[in-house]
């Protein structure tokens, strides 16, 4: 326990988090050496490298291994740890387009289908199941409501003869993969495959091993596989008229179902009555489905888990988890939970930032609780959340401490950040960001939320969970509904899932959840391998469960399933149906298993989950008054026998009750502070009682003692009794408020002069996919694309005469004074002409970017119009027309239907964008004083209102803490402040939104923010000032000071 406290004051590095660090640039020595220390100043353990859209060094070259390698050796030095990535973007399999090329004959393909009039065929006399080699099958059909009636095969006859049997034909046609920039040219991978995952490892996971197999399980602790799934013929596809699909297939759909999936092709997309085939609808599709499991499982996760533990290096990443229970749904990825055995840390992915600012829940929940029962149930010690992922360059500290809480009372113990860009020019800033790194205003603030996310991973990684309630995950429901009739998605509220209906079993949940139960989702297959029943109780893995629930939304249950709950029954087993499940057993209708099953005399039924709490064991505590929906607990308990509770508090408002639960004693694990601190509580002989108060988005860490030891006293910390003494409240007086750096504006429209023609106001990005369209390429090839090898660079091969020239204009009320600079991406290709008169870029860089130039231009602007030419002699590759920015001592206002430079003023309490700030990003130092009448040593600092990206509270210069839980929050100190006047510094950060977009999208997104978001502005403008779509920002008052 003593080397346990010494490690929370300071976590080693592998409890850490480590994000996705993008090397998306020509990646140097200098940049990796700086970045790593950057991320081990700020807190993180280590970093994945993470290759994505943007990356100029060859993917898998020497070179890149010699740069892996080398910042490997680096991260050493800062005694972090370098985790493997192992796609070059993803999805995982293709291997950054390696794959693809060595195996054309395994790569992706569709079967589509389309219904169409036979008349259309009148003239076509071929037989074209013999001479298209895109043909699948033809089948004559009647169309009747939701019924497609299937009546004759004509695939063998001549389409022209095709109208004699009825009016209308259904076609089931070969759609080969697509070829996608996102794929490095080249079309996905079939992962059902044995040969693709063979050709995967050997590519990838073996040259790793060969260049630094020696560091595995040290300073490489692990590999993460992205997004792997199923495909069909396109990336990302999601149509729904089409499924994956190949002749391999057909061959082993045939050996193990003993019928051929070609005859009954219809059943996969709707309901059907096939006079041509005896196998019900939901059969086939159960087939199907298990099928592509069995063979997804063998064929591609077996082996690489294989060859990662005989490698000694742990298998971590996510699937496409938030598809649940779609077992298509555009990117089939069926039964990914059972999945989670085969990886060493299971992991899932949970993208944005939005969720519970203004609700106690989201159904995403349910992907935490699929992957942290998997770890339960297994022994995984570690699982992984890549988490925050296109969250917007609007995010918050307060979000991201929100949603870090979230995951882990819920079982996440590996933070993995998405993400550090290593470079932002170009289209990468617009790769769904945000990005946790340098160039953010929080990003000094940011470490302290770091630490306390270290301090957590740790304590949760200790001991077990302990579950004593099963429910039964009813995925393969999901095997029996038709493609083009799924309907909803786990990961939108408004729009939960409704074909398969999942409400109740979400609400059946949720109320699990709120009422403090302690259960499990049980994966079917991972029961079939891993469970069995025991004297009445059903054993898993580590676990033991009294009890078994199914959910009335349970329809389908496999066969293996079945004969263990049955065994489990006959022992004395308890299972709850809650409504009523059935009547599918393996995708074919047998009500006579499950009345059997419900007859037993040890299986309950109850009409609705209200039923539950006389029939489910006591919760391990109990409060005192209600508990709002919103408050999460985690309970693990440790080899000494002690446990740990960790408690959320999402709900909308405080939890102020008492808690009574097992135990002698108990101490505070403050996460912020890397203590153990004194509560009060009472105990008797027994039981432990204490009152518990959270604020909002507050947490609670403490450990329990449930038996009194010899060494009990050793545990406890004395309590510092202080006198019942009031807080009186004093105001303080705003001083001034200091912008850290200086103001920006932003230059996104532009004059582009291309080969004799001129391009007047066009948006600066679209600008640029005309020069790269004019050179040669079909549009920006790094803007969401892979480079193959060398493919891009190569191709920069252009002489003198394929330059171009752009001019930005801006408006200046007065004169300028003070300084102003430009800002351009690869300023050192451009020469530059201000107002006609040529300027030289300085040495110096933008705080944004390594790869962005700046220039003083203050000498060479004037009042009214100023015009900025760029001229590149010479079109490079590289070069990716973007904004650019001003920056100096000056205001920004709207006149008209124009941003226009003013002169700088003042700034004062309220809202930035209206005082001449739009663009602003960076910290802002609000200073108030304030005078204490008598020294104290308890003060209270109640925040006010503002709209921040983070806010450190300063006292008399010193750092007193950070506002951790949303805008509004009473800071405590324990610290003796003498009597007379104090200083109070707030120092706001003011995030990248309203620099960096998006600032067109209709939607007005906010934490959230996807590539395509850009894609709406205006192409010619400039785009009038009003439609700027601008985040308010800025503090709206003064703290007030409470001191005893």
């Amino acid at each position: 326990m003593i080397q346990l406290r010494e490690k929370f004051n300071n976590p080693p590095s592998i409890y850490r988090s480590a994000p996705l660090w993008v090397w998306n640039d020509n990646m140097e020595e200098k940049n990796i050496d700086w970045q790593l220390a950057e991320l081990k100043k700020h807190g993180f353990g280590g970093a994945f490298i993470h290759p994505r859209p943007g990356l100029m060094t060859p993917y898998l070259s020497e070179e890149w291994f010699r740069l892996w390698k080398y910042a490997l050796e680096s991260a050493k030095k800062l005694d972090m740890k370098v985790y493997i990535y192992d796609e070059n973007s993803y999805p995982s399999a293709f291997a950054g387009g390696h794959v693809s090329k060595e195996l054309p004959d395994c790569l992706a393909a569709s079967a589509v289908k389309s219904i169409h009039k036979t008349s259309e065929f009148v003239t076509v006399h071929r037989v074209l199941g013999t001479t298209d080699s895109t043909f699948i099958k033809a089948f004559i059909c009647e169309r009747e409501k939701n019924i497609l009636h299937i009546c004759k095969d004509v695939s063998l006859l001549p389409a022209s003869s095709w109208q004699s049997f009825g009016k209308e034909v259904c076609l089931f046609q070969l759609i080969k993969g697509e070829t996608t920039s996102w794929l490095a040219g080249y079309a996905n991978v079939d992962s059902l495959r044995p040969e693709v995952t063979e050709e995967f490892l050997s590519c990838t996971y073996d040259r790793y091993f060969s260049e630094v197999g020696r560091d595995f399980g040290g300073a490489v602790p692990a590999i993460f596989s992205d997004e792997p799934y199923v495909s069909g013929g396109g990336a990302y596809c999601h149509r729904l008229d089409s499924i994956p699909f190949s002749y391999w297939f057909v061959q082993q759909f045939y050996k193990k179902n003993g019928y051929s999936i070609l005859d009954n092709l219809p059943a996969m997309f709707s309901d059907t009555r096939n006079m041509l085939s005896e196998i019900p609808d939901e059969k086939v599709r159960f087939d199907y489905y298990e099928t592509v499991r069995e063979l997804w499982t063998n064929n591609f996760f077996k082996p690489i888990s294989a060859w990662c533990r005989a490698k000694k290096i742990a298998l971590t990443g996510h699937y496409m988890e938030h598809q649940w229970p779609l077992a298509f749904g555009g990117c089939m990825s069926p039964a990914v939970m059972a999945n989670y055995e085969y990886e060493d840390w299971p992991g899932i992915d949970l993208l944005q930032s939005f969720m519970l600012r203004e609700e106690a829940f989201h159904p995403l929940q349910l992907t935490m609780q699929e992957v942290k029962s998997v770890a339960n149930q297994l022994g995984k010690e570690r699982v992984l959340c890549e988490i925050f992922g296109a969250g917007g360059w609007d995010i918050d500290i307060c979000d991201m401490k929100r949603i870090a809480d979230w995951v882990f009372v819920n079982g996440i113990n590996f933070v993995n950040q998405h993400l550090v860009y290593s470079t932002i020019t170009g289209s990468r800033k617009r790769d769904h960001p945000q990005s946790f790194d340098w160039r953010e205003p929080w990003w000094d603030a940011y470490t302290e939320i770091n630490d306390y996310m270290a301090r957590l991973s740790l304590i949760l990684s200790q001991g077990k969970m302990e579950q004593r309630i099963l429910v039964i995950h009813p995925t393969t429901t999901g095997y029996l509904v038709p493609v083009s009739s799924e309907d909803g998605c786990v990961e939108k509220k408004e729009n939960f899932l409704h074909n398969p209906e999942m409400t109740h079993y979400q609400q059946l949940l949720q109320f699990l959840t709120d009422r403090q139960y302690d259960f499990d989702l049980g994966d079917e297959y991972i029961l079939e391998r891993n469970g069995r029943p025991e004297q009445g109780v059903l054993i898993c893995g580590n676990q033991s469960y009294e009890i078994i629930i199914l959910s009335s939304d349970m329809k389908n249950m496999r066969s293996s399933t079945c004969l263990m709950l049955s065994a489990y029954l006959d022992q004395g087993g308890k299972v709850i149906c809650v409504g009523s499940p059935g009547n599918y057993v393996d995708g074919m209708l047998n009500r006579e298993n499950w009345q059997k099953l419900m007859g037993n005399e040890s299986c309950i039924m109850a009409s609705n989950e209200k039923e539950l709490p006389g029939l489910l064991p006591k919760t391990y505590f109990v409060s005192d008054a209600a508990l709002p929906q919103g408050f999460n607990h985690m309970r693990r308990r440790l080899d000494d026998g002690s446990l740990f509770y960790f408690f959320v508090n999402h709900s909308m408002g405080t939890v102020d009750c008492r808690l009574q639960m097992r135990g002698s004693c108990l101490i505070k694990w403050n996460c912020f502070s890397g203590k153990q601190e004194s509560m009060e509580y009472q105990n008797g002989s027994v039981l432990i009682n204490f009152h518990l108060l959270l604020e909002r988005n507050e947490t609670l860490l403490l450990q329990v003692w449930e038996e009194r030891t010899e060494n009990e006293g050793e545990r406890r910390i004395p309590i510092h009794q202080d006198l019942e003494i009031g807080y009186e409240e004093v105001e303080t007086e705003f001083v001034s408020a200091e912008p850290e750096e200086h103001n920006r504006m932003v230059l996104d429209y532009c004059t582009l002069y291309l080969d004799g023609e001129v391009y007047k106001g066009i948006n600066a990005v679209q600008a640029g996919r005309l020069i790269y369209r004019n050179r040669g390429f079909q549009d920006n090839p790094w803007d969401n694309s892979v480079q193959y090898k060398d493919r891009i660079i190569a191709c920069n091969k252009y002489g003198e005469e394929s330059g171009f020239t752009t001019e930005y204009q801006f408006f200046c009320e007065k004169e300028p004074l003070g300084d102003l600079w430009v800002s351009a991406e690869y300023a050192e290709y451009y020469r530059l002409l201000v107002n006609g008169r040529q300027v030289e870029w300085s040495s110096r860089k933008d705080r944004l970017d390594h790869h962005i130039g700046m220039a003083d231009i203050g000498g060479f602007v004037h009042r009214g119009e100023n015009r900025i030419c760029l001229t590149a002699p010479v079109f490079d590759v590289k070069l990716e027309l973007e904004s650019i920015f001003l920056s100096g001592d000056f205001c920004v206002v709207q006149k008209g239907k124009k941003w226009v430079i003013s002169e700088k003023r003042s700034l004062v309490l309220g809202e930035l964008t209206k005082q001449g700030y739009p663009f602003y990003s960076g910290n802002i130092y609000y200073e108030f004083s304030v005078i204490l009448p008598r020294r104290t040593r308890n003060l209270q600092i109640s925040i006010p209102y503002g709209k921040y990206s983070s806010c450190s509270v300063y006292i008399d210069g010193e750092k007193e803490g950070l506002v951790q839980f949303d805008c509004r929050e009473k800071l405590s100190l324990e610290k003796e402040y003498a009597k007379g006047i104090h200083h109070i510094t707030l120092k706001v950060g003011i995030g990248l939104k309203n620099l960096l977009g998006p600032h067109f999208d209709s939607s007005r997104p906010r934490n959230r923010a996807w590539p395509g978001m850009w894609k709406n502005a205006p192409v010619f403008g400039p785009a009038e000032a009003d439609s700027y779509d601008l985040i308010e920002c800025g503090i709206y008052g003064q703290p007030v000071i409470f001191y005893q």
